[in-house]
């Protein structure tokens, strides 16, 4: 054997080992950057998750603070009502001030100033005098502003940074009478805002100019260093009420995390940051090992390719020699390789290969025999198949026809051949192009499409296609067809029974809808689409529990999944709040393990029982209230039968039964003959049926009394004329009626003098009372105030700690004790519609509607409203409580606006014979005016809170309003197109405002 010359090596990089290498560097340099890109990730992950931390906290401190200004601005209305009292002496109201201030640790000093702005009680003598009218918040309060906030500044006595919060304080006519300010040092607001957080982390206050007014753990700064505005302008867009995030350097050179929340009430700003080294200190201590690790492995497994990388190059190298001794034909000796169990075994391939090349041609010979008999089976199964079967070319020659395909068509085979695919499919049905453009696609196709006979008539078939190459590489296809004439016939006929049932249910009055297994909707008639407001394809498919998941826990939830897991049926009663009804539900299993739910409405029949059942409440109650007894004479026992009262009455004990013989022997004698005569009147057919008399009793123990009876015979017509039924009446004892009539008489004038001194007595009390409202508010909004500051404390720092369940519990709570406060202050707001009305003077309504619609400017240009303001009349009354009537139907037509329109409010009025009237007029959502009675009550809503917010009390205040200016107001409307508000009163309200407490 003749060993051919060693080929030149190559280059390192051009060899086997070069080429692993490269591979392996190639596996190892993505992998590499994507570790960075996840290290990257990782680090950029943490930094937001610190600054969505600082946002919440931001957000936390800045609810806990815009609390605090509403807390102390209440607490400062009730003090300073008080200190208002022309009772108090100076000393008096010293000791109030200095009182307050030891029981709220936040507040530092508190001034009563007068209306010249100098300060006369204070919480120090030293601050007695000072002139404070140069100050911008009491300019602001003297011009009409309810309380105003200051900026930090320095103050005048200490020279130490601080800040006032100040409440004017008014008399029923809106007239100043002092102004009460609360001084308040920063770092007292430890009390409130002292939040403890992790090291080098911290909270702050910045107020309108973006100075520091509070920082929570302290640092000194000078008054310029407070200036935060000046090192980070973007304080400028959190005052613009948006929440802003990112880096800052502070004056203490260290680059810090921070986040900036507005606080709406006052403008300012809160304020959360985290020194950025030490947030992400935690992810730089796990991400460093790691890489570490990393970088060490990787050169690791770099020397170990190298070195693996040599033994197979040279192994490869020598059965290079003895691949090119074989292919010279030479008898290659057996190869031994080493390097690697592969490198072995191939090898041993080569030895074994002429062995195989002689065996290869027996293979062929054998391949052969099998494919003849292929295609034998395969020849039989075309001649004898069921369906009909076509070989054709992609362009639509056929080749061969089975037999049952020539019998389907009516052809024979050389017919359909020369016929081609135009010839036997109907070309106008349009899904043939379809199946043919999927089979060109995707080389199949299945579906069903049109055929046409010799005779002309067309039969639906079913097919299935598919390409293959024939033996000379071409492409050609094989089509099954299948009759389908029969099957679709039954499937019509079924659509068609199937359409004609649900035509049926879907028109029955009763709601039916069918549930699977899943609680998926699977059927549902018109009358469910009704009362849901839901289309179909809305429902259909869907799960029920998902579409109400309010419904999840109530008792309908619970007997129907009792239906469905016990497989009985199951019947309730419901009250649907959406269509204000009721239904009853009847739920049946059905056999594919879902239920069947009819639902009727019974509204009608819960309305008649419910209006019998207060009609009889009603008669019980009046005949209790009017001291009546009942008693009913029947024909045909002669017996008059009495209820319990009259029983005590008579002193009969336990008998409330007997003839009239016996009942005439209790009437006292002097009547006893008048008395049996009228009754034997009454019930004689031929009369009138009434009996109406008083008379007198002696009861057993000797006891007159004077009753008075009424009563009526009940008669019936027949063949012989009118025939008594019965005779039912009342009974009253007004023994006492008749002593009181003649000490009525005697004590007429001893009771007027009562009325005028218990009028001038309730006024004194209605005086009190009005004082304990402010006092009571002050006093129920503060253990509200603590529930909401510490919930919010104890949702943002134990967050991790509590789970969802607590968490929700806490946000249950401090809603509630939101909806609480509101409540609160709407009672407050209804009451001084009553107490605080002031003098009535003519008013230009056109004026006060155009300073409300100003004043809602922002509200209307977020849903684009438009407000067209007509022709209104002069009246007069009082301005504020004008102002207040419309900004409340103003507000609830933007409330309950349409999306789909634009918002259009039309105010106009007109004045007739001495009245005015006043439209307010919308196109909104609208209401059905049955409710009309209810929106005009206190706190009555016809929408969830969840989908329009408020507590039902705006119209309520416009109600009362109107009233007290002697005038009504009542409302046109209905769903979907708007609502028609209309006031009708006397253009001079004067008389009736007086009347209900003004002083003209």
């Amino acid at each position: 054997m003749t060993i051919s010359p060693r080929l030149p090596r190559r280059r390192f990089p051009q060899g086997i080992q070069g080429k692993l290498i490269l591979i392996l560097c190639v596996l190892i340099i993505p992998t590499i950057l994507i570790q960075i890109y996840v290290y990257h990730e990782r680090f950029e992950t943490r930094r937001a998750q610190e600054l969505q931390t600082n946002l919440e906290m931001a957000r936390a401190v800045a609810k806990t603070f815009g609390i605090f200004v509403k807390e102390t601005l209440h607490q400062e209305l009730a003090i300073g009502l008080a200190l208002a009292s022309k009772d108090l002496s100076l000393a008096d109201k010293d000791a109030i001030l200095n009182a307050v201030k030891a029981e709220d640790h936040a507040l530092w000093e508190l001034f009563w100033i007068n209306t010249e702005g100098l300060v006369i009680a204070a919480t120090g003598s030293h601050f007695i005098g000072i002139d404070l009218a140069d100050r911008a918040y009491f300019r602001q309060i003297v011009s009409g502003k309810e309380w105003a906030i200051s900026d930090l500044l320095l103050s005048r006595v200490s020279n130490l940074p601080t800040f006032t919060l100040s409440r004017g304080i008014r008399d029923g006519r809106g007239e100043l009478l002092g102004i009460l300010v609360a001084a308040i040092l920063p770092e007292r607001l430890n009390v409130v805002l002292g939040i403890e957080r992790s090291t080098d982390a911290a909270v702050a206050i910045l107020d309108s100019k973006g100075m520091l007014v509070y920082r929570h753990p302290a640092r000194d700064f000078t008054w310029e260093q407070r200036k935060w505005i000046d090192r980070n302008p973007r304080i400028a867009e959190a005052l613009q009420s948006k929440e802003i995030v990112g880096n800052v350097v502070s004056q203490f050179d260290e680059n810090r995390l921070v986040s900036y929340s507005p606080i709406p009430l006052c403008g300012w700003v809160g304020s959360a940051s985290q020194v950025e080294s030490t947030a992400m200190a935690a992810i730089h201590a796990a991400l460093l090992p790691q890489a570490t690790a990393f970088l060490l492995i990787t050169l690791a497994v770099l020397g170990i390719a190298l070195v693996s990388s040599r033994k197979i190059s040279a192994s490869i190298e020598k059965l290079r020699d003895h691949a090119l001794a074989l292919g010279r034909g030479e008898t290659p000796i057996p190869v031994g390789l080493s390097g690697t169990v592969e490198l072995d075994d191939l090898g041993r391939a080569f030895t074994k290969m002429s062995e195989e090349i002689q065996s290869r041609e027996n293979e062929r010979k054998q391949a052969e025999e099998a494919l003849r008999e292929s295609e034998e089976r395969h020849r039989s199964i075309f001649e004898n198949s069921l369906d009909g079967i076509i070989l054709s070319f992609p362009d639509g020659r056929i080749i061969a026809a089975n037999p049952e395909a020539c019998r389907m068509h009516g052809y024979t085979e050389a017919e359909i051949c020369r016929l081609g695919r135009d010839g036997i499919a109907d070309k106008s049905d349009p899904r043939l192009s379809k199946l043919l453009q999927d089979r060109s696609q995707t080389g199949r196709h299945r579906g069903d499409v049109t055929h046409v006979r010799r005779d002309g008539t067309r039969f639906q078939c079913e097919t299935s296609s598919a390409v293959f190459k024939d033996k000379d590489e071409r492409e050609a296809c094989v089509l099954v067809i299948r009759d389908i004439t029969e099957r679709k016939r039954a499937e019509e006929a079924l659509l068609a029974r199937e359409a004609f049932i649900n035509g049926i249910l879907g028109s029955i009055t009763d709601a039916l809808l069918v549930l699977d297994s899943q609680w998926r909707y699977t059927f549902v008639n018109d009358e469910v689409v009704r009362r849901t407001g839901k289309r179909r394809e809305e429902l259909m498919g869907r799960n029920v529990w998902e579409l109400y998941p309010e419904a999840v826990g109530t008792e309908p939830h619970r007997l129907l999944h009792h239906a469905m897991a016990e497989r009985v049926p199951v019947e309730y009663e419901i009250f649907y709040p959406p269509l204000n009804g009721w239904f009853t539900d009847k739920a049946y299993p059905t056999s594919d393990g879902g239920l069947a739910i009819f639902s009727r409405d019974i509204t009608e029949r819960r309305q008649a029982e419910q209006a019998l059942q207060e009609s009889q409440h009603r008669l019980a109650a009046a005949l209790e209230i009017a001291a009546l007894s009942v008693w009913e004479y029947r024909q045909d026992t002669g017996v008059i039968e009495f209820d319990q009262r009259s029983s005590e009455i008579l002193g009969t004990g336990d008998q409330r039964a007997m003839t009239i013989e016996e009942f005439l022997t209790f009437v006292h004698g002097e009547d006893r003959q008048r008395v049996s005569a009228d009754m034997h009147s009454a019930l004689d057919p031929a009369g009138e049926g009434l009996y109406d008399t008083e008379y007198r009793i002696v009861t057993p123990d000797g006891v007159q009394r004077w009753l008075a009876a009424r009563g009526h015979a009940i008669f019936m017509s027949d063949g012989q004329g009118r025939q008594l039924v019965r005779a039912i009446g009342t009974v009253m004892d007004v023994t006492e009626r008749n002593q009181a009539e003649e000490a009525l008489l005697r004590s007429r004038d001893e009771l007027e003098l009562r009325v005028r001194e218990r009028t001038a007595e309730l006024e004194r009390k209605n005086r009190e009372l009005q004082e304990f409202a402010f006092v009571a508010s002050h006093d129920l909004n503060e253990p509200l105030r603590k529930i909401q500051t510490f919930g919010s404390l104890l949702r943002e720092k134990s967050a991790e700690r509590l789970g969802e369940q607590n968490i929700d519990y806490i946000s249950r709570m401090t809603a509630a004790a939101d909806r609480m406060r509101e409540l609160l202050d709407a009672l407050l707001r209804y009451s001084r519609v009553e107490t605080q009305g002031r003098d009535p003077v003519l008013l230009e309504l056109e004026e006060i509607v155009q300073a409300v619609a100003t004043d809602l400017e922002v509200s209307m240009k977020k849903i684009s409203a438009h407000v067209e303001i007509g022709p209104l009349p002069v009246i007069k009354g009082d301005p504020y409580q004008w102002r207040q009537l419309f900004q409340n139907l103003l507000a609830n037509a933007i409330k309950y606006h349409r999306s789909e329109v634009k918002t259009v409010i039309k105010i106009y009025g007109e004045k007739n014979s001495g009245t005015a009237l006043i439209s307010v007029e919308d196109n909104g959502i609208g209401f059905d005016e049955k409710y009309l009675d209810k929106v005009f009550q206190a706190f009555q809503r016809l929408h969830g809170k969840h989908e329009y917010p408020g507590i039902g009390i705006g119209l309520a205040i416009c109600k009362k309003i109107v009233e007290r200016h002697g005038g009504t107001i009542t409302a046109k409307s209905s769903p979907g197109r708007g609502s028609n508000f209309i006031i009708t009163l006397p253009v001079d309200g004067t008389q009736t405002t007086n009347r209900e407490g003004y002083t003209s």
